[in-house]
């Protein structure tokens, strides 16, 4: 797939969107933070389970919400 092709599939689709914003906010805010509840000495397996469905959930609503902002904004 060329690099264009990418960028206006991820522009134009809801799928394409989930896609972009799980592989560049989750994995980020995701080890901040794994990272600072492990510093602080509070991480446990369900904790790190938890943050992983919360932040996973909260990029799936912050791809839906982009999507919208996009597609109502051409139209």
């Amino acid at each position: 797939m060329r690099h264009e092709s990418f960028r206006s599939w991820m522009r134009s689709s809801l799928v394409g969107h989930l896609v972009f914003t799980g592989i560049s906010f989750t994995p980020a805010v995701l080890a901040t933070l794994l990272f600072l509840n492990y510093e602080d000495g509070d991480l446990t397996w369900m904790w790190a389970l938890y943050l992983t469905i919360m932040v996973t959930v909260v990029g799936a609503v912050l791809g839906v919400v982009l999507w919208y902002f996009v597609t109502s904004r051409e139209g």
